[in-house]
């Protein structure tokens, strides 16, 4: 078996490569054939001044001779190509194989990304399970309530563990709330931050596409409003502030009103100050008749 630098003989070549068989040629850079067999570039003496031809021909393919004796003269061709030392190089990729493998390298850097992020999210989720699942359920706990997306209030507990646990459910985008006693295995303690976390819209029950979900300002308070801005009714962009649900809205704008502060409270400030119209006509008019009567 030749290696890089070595005269050889091309030998049982069949077509388009046969008329090179039995010919003297030099063994150059190790690559790959279109068979994927190992082979080399070799090069045929250049005849008529013309270049030296380059071929690629598998290894099996190619009978070693014997090297010139040392000190023998050689042409600059193999003193360029001989110089290299070794059984030859690594195997040639072909260019598509190179692309290939590239891509294949980037998609798993992507897919190191993505793990990495959803390991992240994984242990958020999983730190948040951790710290509310010590948590005691009391009158005043946060609770979910199983099979519905309803938060509430623990209201009271029973004194006996069958009996059902008074709760305030939290009203959302879509009505409810009020006073309703549920069994206490349907009813799991829960915190803010996780609730948060686990949010999905209260219209289509889903979270994506989660830039667009609104999370009311009360939530897990007075309301449990999360809802997308295009499942809203009209359908509203989303805010560059705080955004409150209609119903908190209307607390809002209600408790202002009762304070002094609202819009209403203001239009009703110029009815406070006007005042009934003055009698004093009327007693001149009577001071007049008087007067007169004198």
């Amino acid at each position: 078996e030749p290696f890089q630098g070595d005269w050889a003989l091309p030998v049982d070549l069949s077509g388009n490569l046969a008329r090179w068989n039995g010919m003297r040629c030099f063994c150059g850079i190790g690559g790959q054939t279109t068979e994927k067999l190992r082979g080399f570039w070799v090069m045929f003496p250049p005849v008529d001044a013309e270049p030296p031809e380059v071929v690629m021909i598998a290894v099996k393919n190619l009978v070693a001779l014997p090297g010139p004796p040392p000190g023998a003269t050689r042409t600059p061709w193999e003193t360029k190509f001989g110089s290299l030392e070794g059984p030859g190089l690594e195997a040639l990729e072909d260019e598509a194989a190179a692309e290939k493998r590239q891509e294949q390298k980037l998609l798993s850097l992507c897919d190191g990304a993505e793990n990495e992020e959803e390991d992240d999210r994984s242990q958020d989720l999983s730190d948040s399970e951790d710290s509310s699942a010590g948590l005691v359920m009391e009158v005043g706990s946060l609770v979910k309530i199983s099979g519905t997306l309803q938060l509430g209030t623990v209201e009271g507990m029973p004194a006996a563990e069958s009996e059902d646990v008074q709760v305030q459910v939290l009203p959302d985008v879509t009505g409810g709330g009020g006073k309703k006693c549920f069994p206490r295995a349907s009813l799991s303690v829960t915190e803010k931050q996780k609730a948060e976390l686990e949010a999905v819209c209260s219209v289509c029950a889903s979270e994506h596409p989660e830039e667009d979900l609104l999370i009311c300002e009360n939530f897990c308070r007075d309301c449990a409003s999360t809802v997308h801005a295009q499942c809203l009714k009209p359908p509203q962009k989303v805010p560059a502030g705080d955004w409150y649900c209609s119903a908190c809205s209307s607390q809002k704008r209600k408790s202002a009103t009762e304070k002094g502060e609202g819009p209403a409270a203001k239009m009703r400030k110029p009815e406070a100050k006007s005042k009934a119209p003055k009698a004093k006509p009327k007693a001149s008019v009577k001071a007049k008749a008087s007067s007169k009567q004198k």
